[in-house]
């Protein structure tokens, strides 16, 4: 009887049965592994990094290291949104924690050099459509908008306050 295995007796020694081959030789087309360099892909990986370090022990030392990281557009927002959410849905026992995280970055992009508030002269509290006197002088409006070369569809407002345009674009609105 046999002990099993597959194929018949060969040396046990010998790891390259066919010493008949040449080396891997190094061209121009030879595959390489990418490495994604952009400015998004290095915040991703810095927040993934500071978001699976975080503990209610290290909360406030890394939520300012968070808080720190400069965010320079609205996709690098939503980004770092989608990220904290993802954390807070697949660890609910920490959710005050990311909760109060939340609120921390919300305070800082309030500063956010890319919400976009536009001051323009016509009256907040008119119609839609309807014509503004500029001769009477009124009160400034404000509207907001996450890129300035934007069309008029995509800018929100107007607005009474500059707070209030603020409070509108980071979903703060309470003028219900």
């Amino acid at each position: 009887g046999g002990r099993g295995g597959r194929g018949g007796r060969h040396n046990q020694n010998d790891p390259f049965p066919d010493d008949d081959f040449d080396p891997l030789v190094r061209n121009a087309n030879r595959w390489v592994p990418s490495k994604d360099n952009s400015v998004m892909a290095k915040v991703e990986k810095q927040v993934k990094g500071l978001l699976n370090k975080i503990t209610k022990e290290k909360f406030d030392r890394l939520a300012g290291q968070l808080c720190d990281i400069q965010i320079k557009s609205y996709d690098m927002l939503t980004l770092m949104i989608r990220l904290v959410y993802e954390k807070a849905i697949g660890e609910p026992t920490f959710s005050d924690m990311y909760a109060n995280l939340c609120y921390q970055l919300s305070q800082r992009v309030k500063k956010s050099p890319f919400i976009q508030v536009i001051q323009s002269d016509e009256d907040p509290m008119a119609e839609p459509g309807a014509e503004y006197n500029y001769d009477e002088g009124g009160s400034a409006s404000f509207r907001w908008s996450n890129d300035v070369s934007t069309s008029d569809a995509e800018i929100l407002g107007p607005f009474e306050s500059e707070d209030q345009c603020i409070d509108v674009a980071l979903g703060n609105d309470d003028t219900d």
